[in-house]
């Protein structure tokens, strides 16, 4: 019985890990394309300057 309740425990934890690191992968690509999209604009302000 400890096996199967240890195994659960395991099985949640793991699917939790997974899903932060979606999350985080998720929010860092949000970054950099803001991060570059900005870059973009201000690199295009400053040529047209």
């Amino acid at each position: 019985v400890a096996v199967v309740i240890i195994g659960m425990v395991a099985a949640v934890v793991l699917i939790g890990i997974v899903a932060a690191l979606e999350i985080i992968g998720m929010v860092a690509v949000a970054v950099v394309a803001a991060v570059v999209v900005i870059a973009l604009v201000v690199v295009g302000e400053v040529v047209i300057i």
